[in-house]
């Protein structure tokens, strides 16, 4: 199978496997390489530890944009969709809290994408300020926070319909003056 020659270099039949030069050049090669791999280590590094990257784990750019927009008072990245453990982040809270209150609150349903994973829009996020506002901050039990967040709704519902009404009554104003002047 293979031999050494007089350079006692290795030889596959008769040519040999690597020579000093190749092995130089290979050498001159894995450098870049091997600094990729140390600036990725360096990268994969969040507080001075290593992030272990899991299943439902954000990526790091991302939860270092969220802490970025966090300090910068901006609570909510400029996303169409989010992940549990991305609203976890910018919420302050677990993903099992999370989904604890998609239980007990019917107002808080994220979609789940076809694979499904829970996906929160931008009004899911608003709904968990408000259910961790009413729950942790104003003292609510569950039950005492669902009775608010009715309230809360109803009276928004509430406000809407006086001022559609209005709106439509303006835009029947203006469509009967169309239809006059288009009769003459």
């Amino acid at each position: 199978m293979s031999e050494k020659n007089e350079n006692e270099e290795v030889v596959f039949g008769k040519e040999p496997l690597e020579t000093p030069e190749a092995a130089q050049e290979v050498a001159v090669v894995d450098e870049p390489q091997e600094q990729i791999a140390v600036e990725e280590q360096i990268e994969n590094q969040v507080d001075g530890e290593p992030v272990k990257r899991g299943r439902g784990r954000p990526a790091k750019k991302l939860v270092n944009a969220i802490r970025e927009q966090r300090k910068q008072g901006i609570m909510i990245p400029d996303k169409l969709y989010f992940a549990i453990s991305e609203v976890a982040e910018i919420c302050g809270v677990k993903p099992y809290v999370l989904r604890y209150w998609e239980s007990e609150f019917k107002l808080l349903r994220p979609s789940k994408n076809p694979s499904g994973q829970r996906m929160y829009q931008r009004k899911d996020i608003d709904m968990v300020f408000k259910i961790k506002k009413y729950l942790y901050e104003e003292g609510f039990t569950i039950s005492g926070a669902k009775k608010k967040l009715k309230e809360d709704r109803k009276a928004a519902q509430g406000e809407g319909t006086g001022a559609s009404k209005e709106m439509l009554t303006k835009i029947k104003g203006e469509l009967s003056d169309i239809l006059k002047s288009v009769k003459k």
